[in-house]
């Protein structure tokens, strides 16, 4: 290797042997520089060569994906590295490093639905590296909606000291499969640790996530470990979160003893009963009814409605083997149609409709007691409002 050249002042004569020693420093920084591009990047003398490409995430990237690229020799502290996918030059984001390079896929010509391969190269001082990458084509946006909707309970009636499940169901218009997390909240804080999401096979959720594919269903449940007598009416909601879309199933409201989800816009309760023969005692203590063996009584039902609708009704005895209970229900209308003029503006029902529901039933011949349940509905709504008496039947 030539030595250091002097410095040469004005005046100086150059020698032939300055000029020689000139050449040779020339002559041996031109043998370094093609030892160096022809160089390979694992020689033994240590010289480095080609950028190194060790990782890409994505493997198979769509259009404008970002994607980090591992590896070394990038030269990138220097301002010298370069990146291009099928000859077109990529922006190097922040975040690039002498070891990692990041940027984003470029709107690409000619990419099928199923993708196709590209030249990837990676370019620093010296040498360039390339490789095959399959590119996917732009995804297309979400576009639509998704809903949960309150299906029923399993049991069908929330026992105290039992555990429940409820049924929900995400509902999709959207265009594209949708991979909800989803979070239930229950009004009694004691029970919310407890809350589980489970799949439709009634596994419990990976992350609490279900997906529903584009324009279809999917079935999912919460289970509360137990229900306590700590509230006698309660609510349920489920929200879900994903990719810009969250959905909501609303407060459902259940009581305790009780079949399915509650309206809260609807109020029932019982007001007492006329028996036959009043001397016989109360025949209504708290949601029992007691009668003799074969005698009749109208119970007095007390409906309230909070807002304008039709609501049906429904009135079911179990179990339905003899002895039977009867139920006659000929005084009710097909259905109550609550209009604006019905719902009070004063007084302490205020804002809401009242109406008297009168259900005749009459015990069997035989002491034996059974259950009625009485349902309101709003039209076009799954939730409901049921009140469930117990009837028993003495000798």
């Amino acid at each position: 290797m030539a030595g250091q050249l002097a410095q040469v002042n004005p005046g100086d004569l150059i020698r032939a042997e300055d000029y020689n020693q000139l050449v040779a420093g020339v002559n041996d920084l031109r043998v370094r520089v093609e030892r160096l591009e022809a160089a390979d990047s694992g020689g033994d003398d240590g010289i480095i060569g080609a950028p190194i490409i060790d990782t890409v995430n994505p493997i198979a990237p769509h259009i404008g994906d970002t994607v980090v690229v591992t590896g070394s020799l990038f030269d990138y502290t220097i301002g010298a590295s370069r990146a291009a996918l099928d000859g077109l030059p990529v922006t190097l984001l922040g975040g690039s490093s002498d070891k990692v390079l990041i940027f984003q896929v470029p709107a690409l010509a000619g990419i099928p639905d199923g993708g196709r391969p590209v030249e990837f190269m990676i370019s620093n001082l010296r040498l360039s590296t390339t490789r095959s990458l399959l590119v996917l084509p732009e995804p297309p946006l979400l576009q639509g909606s998704v809903g949960i909707e309150f299906e029923d309970t399993q049991p069908a009636r929330v026992t105290p000291g039992q555990p429940c499940v409820f049924h929900f169901k995400l509902l999709s218009d959207a265009n594209l499969p949708v991979t909800f997390t989803l979070t239930p909240t229950v009004s009694v804080p004691a029970w919310q640790a407890g809350l589980q999401i489970l799949d439709e096979g009634g596994s419990v959720a990976q992350n609490s996530q279900v997906k529903v594919g584009a324009l279809l269903q999917k079935d999912f449940f919460v289970r509360v470990a137990q229900i306590t007598s700590a509230a006698t009416t309660f609510t349920l909601s489920v929200t879900g979160q994903a990719a810009g879309i969250v959905a909501s199933s609303g407060p459902q409201g259940f009581t305790v003893g009780e079949i399915g989800a509650q309206d809260a816009d609807i109020q029932l309760t019982i007001d007492g009963a006329d028996r036959e023969r009043d001397n016989l005692g109360h025949a209504v203590s708290g949601t029992t009814v007691t009668l003799k063996t074969n005698e009749r009584a109208q119970l007095n039902l007390v409906a309230k409605f909070h807002r304008t609708a039709v609501f049906d009704w429904s009135a079911n005895i179990e179990p339905t083997d003899p002895p039977v209970w009867t139920m006659t229900t000929g005084a009710l209308p097909p259905n109550y149609d609550i209009k604006a003029d019905d719902i009070r503006k004063s007084g302490p029902d205020v804002g809401w409709a009242v109406e008297q529901v009168p259900v005749t039933v009459q015990a069997p011949v035989h002491a034996k007691s059974a259950n009625l349940t009485f349902t309101l509905q709003r039209e076009g709504v799954p939730i409901k409002r049921s009140l469930t008496l117990g009837l028993v039947a003495e000798t």
